[in-house]
């Protein structure tokens, strides 16, 4: 399909002709002489007679052929356009950096192999064409106040992340497939439920919604969620289990050894598996017995949710019962519908309106994602003539059943610029995960954001980003904890949509995928380059490609990779990334319109001389290249580079790219243009900054060259000084470096490593929106902050190894997480009024004093270790006092002796309870079986711990009992602990305890 077009009048077209500045006209009289200005209003007439049409072409195409060829030809023309000014440029900038005068600059550019003017005249002609076919075709101006003429409204605020617990008209079918899964089958391992719907009913919003209810995530030990989709890749699945369920990446290449780690994992668990969007009865027929083998070592009563859009997979899979979602009541989806369409969910305030958005949502036939992109579309129109052309659009008539006509009505009333942007994520596989930074960069780099005003091209492409994230067209799966780290997917959906507006323009190489690429293909994602597929020769032969993405498991031949980038002169963006690469081609410098290289995870040492003549890179990543030597010393002559990601090698003269937005490390040296100085006119850096190497600075002097205090866009700042050797007790001169280095105020995370002065600079005292504090290995330091710090927005403070830190301030009382570790000089605590993590390690303090007025009741986790001295948890307040605690361990505390006053018991809230290595401990907590939300218990104590008689709570999972001399034998109440999985115990009774525990999966007695 071609509806991406559309993106023709307001994005590539205006990019063209609104890049003609009297700068480029001057440039081009040379070509055509003092009549340049009337060519230009020629073409630009041509265009405004496309723009009045475009919006007609747009929603004829769905029912007419002629019209999407139309549509297509005239986005060949832009793209044709864009290339031919996109050379004039090249040689306009080639021109003043060799300093040649117009003359001898256009007998260069006659020496190419195209003529520059014949072109621009044959685009001239190949648009009077397209004029005279729009004509024949009988396509219309809008004159209606549609999508052309939207009205200007205030920017509303926008989110990264889309709270999606808001789920409208599904709580009977949660309680339903909740009743399924409690209900133990105590004569299978393992049983399978599936959720079956068609596409866009919210199969996976309910899995979701079923796996993190309270109910369930006590039931099952082990919760695992993996994605299937429509490669039912046994491997690639396993790996999925494996990362979920251990919580770190898993990428084996072998199958035997990814079913033997998910083995582990699994070991006497009672596990509840989510296999999301299952799809392929074919592939499931031969795979999933193997898939399963693994799944036997599980304890019985465990099961598997799977969601699908096909009956026949559910009963391939043995799923009994199924669960068939229908789709919403039309009340449940109006509630929906306004909830995006409205502020507030408050449909009264606009009467004229609400009528027609019922017969819209009406027409959403009960699908939630259709009502939830439409009514995201809408929020952004106020018009009665607005909601009427969507109500009565033809795209209603469709009759491409694989894409829902919401969805495709939702696109077309896109912004034009939201258009192309949305569109070119159909080059990525389904169920890809992307991170915001990223996707925004490469539309950068292929050219689908255009300036407006002052305002930064990467703000600019993050408010389309968020639009997309606000209307549905993407999904938040995982919020990041730091600023950019939010990985983003699209629902199968909407990929699908994409898929069908890029047409031929993207395209995808892999497993599954067609064996060939479009002629006209702009953007071709490659992943499983191997023998038997087509030969990487082939891509010499489309000379258009603008995105060219590589992902070869196997080495490519560095011959063939330079012969093919030898043809392809058009791309923007250049995706080696964790491909087995070890050299770049020579050939990289004849990419003139490159913008976007990515060499991540490659084994390349070096860079060839030739990167340096990318004039136009703007996005240079070399993250994780840890074979790589250095950068080429011509590397200052990208001076469009805005973005450069590489780690712990000097960037020499670095200070000359003065476009630099991100710049994640910086490393000072000795070396000539390594100094810290070369920061001083980077001041539009952004995002974060290592600075490592400050042992090379030498005063307060030279470390204010760094200029940090005016780097105003800076969020988070890591100073690192050599963390070993002896070089800490011999530098004088870091006191002045650190109060050199000030940062500005808005600054929010700041880590400290390794600095060897005693105190810190009166500078912390302005870090007012500070919200993140880590200081290490800071051996001489005893004051880090001055007496008058306040830090009201500290969230999280961490001091690890600063053996003679004595003071902190006396109130921090917006800070929910500390971590003191190594600190033995630190006596006292100050006032956490708002804690909620607390982690004491190999500290000094010999009672938490300052922690008990109040009593912090937001305290939720208690670690204690290694604290010799720790003689009381608490003053004049019970352990049982704090009533939001769920995690308490202490260990390795000799002088304690107390945990708390009048010993009254622990708090009921309790999830997880560690007491080891406290001989000093004068009596434990009583009536255990009170903790009704106990799940870990370990003990290691000579105190009597519990009778024969006594109870434990029956949420028991993880028990734990050791160096425990007073026990005699387990209590009898032990046999009743059906949840318990898992008895580690030093306690030998020649077997009389047998019969209390022969029931739990796993028992280790030493």
């Amino acid at each position: 399909m071609a509806e991406m077009v559309q993106m023709f009048v307001s994005s590539v077209l205006d990019a063209l002709f609104g890049n003609l500045t009297e700068s480029a006209i001057q440039e081009m009289k040379s070509i055509w002489g003092v009549g340049v200005e009337e060519e230009v209003e020629k073409l630009e007439r041509k265009v405004k007679l496309i723009q009045g049409v475009i919006e007609d072409a747009d929603e004829k195409q769905f029912h007419s052929k002629a019209v999407g060829s139309w549509l297509r030809e005239l986005k060949n023309i832009a793209y044709d356009s864009n290339d031919i000014l996109d050379d004039v440029a090249l040689e306009a900038q080639s021109s003043k950096r060799q300093k040649v005068g117009v003359v001898r600059y256009f007998s260069s550019i006659f020496q190419y192999e195209r003529n520059i003017a014949r072109e621009i005249r044959e685009i001239s002609g190949r648009l009077d064409v397209i004029v005279k076919e729009g004509h024949d075709l009988h396509l219309e101006i809008r004159r209606d106040g549609g999508r052309g003429s939207q009205i200007e409204q205030e920017r509303r605020e926008t989110s990264s992340f889309v709270d999606e617990s808001d789920v409208i008209g599904r709580q009977v079918d949660k309680d339903k497939i909740i009743q399924l899964l409690v209900s133990d089958d105590d004569d299978k391992l393992y049983s399978v439920i599936s959720i079956v719907g068609m596409g866009g009913v919210g199969k996976t919003t309910l899995a979701q919604f079923v796996y993190n209810d309270h109910r369930v995530k006590t039931h099952f030990g082990l919760r695992v969620w993996a994605c299937v989709s429509d490669d039912f890749n046994v491997l690639r699945i396993t790996n999925a289990l494996v990362e979920s369920a251990s919580g770190s990446k898993c990428d084996l290449s072998y199958l035997d050894a990814a079913q033997h780690h998910l083995e582990e994992k699994l070991n006497g668990q009672k596990f509840l598996f989510v296999l999301d969007d299952v799809w392929g009865e074919n592939q499931i027929h031969t795979h999933w017995d193997t898939l399963r083998a693994p799944f036997g070592v599980g304890a019985k009563g465990s099961k598997i949710i799977i969601t699908t859009r096909d009956e026949r997979v559910a009963r391939m899979l043995g799923a009994i019962p199924s669960h068939h979602l229908k789709v919403l009541p039309d009340a449940d989806c109006w509630e929906l519908f306004t909830r995006r369409a409205f502020a507030g969910g408050i449909s009264n305030a606009f009467p004229e309106l609400e009528e027609i958005g019922r017969q819209i949502v009406k027409k959403c036939k009960g699908l939630p994602l259709a009502v939830k992109t439409l009514g995201g579309i809408l929020s952004y129109k106020r018009t009665v003539s607005e909601w009427e052309r969507i109500l009565t659009s033809e795209i209603w008539k469709d009759d491409d059943n694989k894409i829902l006509p919401a969805l495709r009505l939702s696109y077309c009333h896109l912004p034009a610029n939201q258009k192309h942007c949305f569109a070119y994520c159909a080059k990525f596989p389904k169920d890809h995960r992307f991170q915001k930074d990223v996707l925004v960069r490469q539309w950068m780099a292929t050219g689908f954001i255009q300036t407006r005003g002052s305002t930064v091209l990467e703000d600019i492409g993050g408010e389309i980003f968020d639009d997309l994230l606000l209307k549905s067209f993407f999904q938040c799966i995982h919020q990041g904890v730091f600023l950019g780290t939010s990985i983003y997917m699209m629902h199968d959906l909407m990929h699908d949509l994409a898929e069908s507006v890029s047409g031929d323009e993207c395209c995808r190489m892999e497993d599954g995928m067609p064996r060939s690429i479009p002629e006209m293909a702009r953007h071709l994602s490659w992943t499983d380059i191997k023998e038997g597929s087509m030969s990487l020769e082939a891509l010499s032969k489309f000379k258009r490609l603008r995105t060219l993405r590589l992902r070869a498991p196997s080495s490519i031949d560095n011959q063939i990779l330079n012969d093919a980038l030898m043809e392809l002169r058009c791309l923007r963006v250049l995706d080696l990334s964790y491909s087995k690469i070890d050299k770049l081609p020579d050939s990289i410098g004849h990419l003139k319109h490159l913008r976007y290289l990515d060499l991540s995870g490659t084994k390349i040492e070096r860079l060839p001389e030739s990167v340096t003549d990318l004039c136009n890179l703007q996005m240079l990543v070399l993250e994780s290249c840890w074979n790589l030597k250095g950068l080429p010393k011509g590397i200052t002559n990208l001076v469009n580079l805005r973005h450069i990601v590489v780690e712990s090698i000097p960037l020499p003269r670095i200070g000359k790219l003065t476009s630099l937005q991100t710049l994640p490390h910086f490393k000072v040296c000795e070396e000539s243009g390594c100094q810290i100085g070369e920061l001083n006119n980077l001041s539009n850096i952004k995002g974060r900054l290592h600075i490592s190497g400050l042992e090379d600075v030498q005063n307060i002097e030279e470390a204010k060259e760094a200029n940090l205090k005016d780097k105003e866009y800076l969020n988070e700042l890591r100073l690192q000084w050599p963390r070993y050797g002896s070089s800490q007790d011999g530098r004088v001169n870091d006191d002045g470096v650190l109060e050199g280095l000030q940062p500005h105020a808005n600054l929010k995370e700041l880590n400290i490593e390794s600095y060897g002065g005693v105190s810190f600079p009166s500078w912390m005292s302005h870090l007012c929106n500070l919200t993140c504090i880590t200081i290490e290995d800071c051996r001489n330091c005893e004051h880090p902050f001055p007496l008058d710090c306040q830090l009201p927005s500290l969230c999280e403070l961490t001091l690890h190894n600063c053996p003679k830190l004595q003071v902190l301030p006396a109130d921090l009382p917006a800070v929910t997480k500390l971590n003191i570790n190594g600190c033995g000089e630190l006596s006292a605590l100050p006032r956490l009024p708002s804690i909620c993590d607390l982690a004491l390690i190999s500290c000094g303090v010999k009672m938490l004093l300052r922690l008990t007025t109040p009593c912090p009741i937001s305290l939720q986790r208690l670690t204690i270790r290694g604290c010799h001295q720790l003689e009381c948890c608490l003053e004049k307040v019970s352990l049982q006092d704090l009533t939001s605690l769920q995690h308490l361990q202490i260990s390795d505390c000799p002088g304690l002796k107390s945990l708390g006053y009048g010993e009254g018991g622990l708090p009921t809230t309790l999830k997880s309870l560690r007491i080891v290595g406290c001989p000093n401990l004068k009596s434990m907590p009583t009536r255990l079986e009170n903790l009704t939300s106990l799940v870990e218990l370990s003990i290691a104590t000579q105190l009597p711990l519990f009778s024969k008689e006594s109870a434990l709570p029956m949420t028991i999972k993880d028990l734990q009992i050791f160096s425990c001399d007073n026990l005699m034998s387990l209590p009898k109440a032990m046999q009743s602990l059906t949840s318990l999985k898992n008895l580690e115990s030093c306690q030998e009774n020649d077997g009389q305890d047998w019969p209390k525990i022969q029931h739990i999966p796993y028992i280790d007695c030493r």
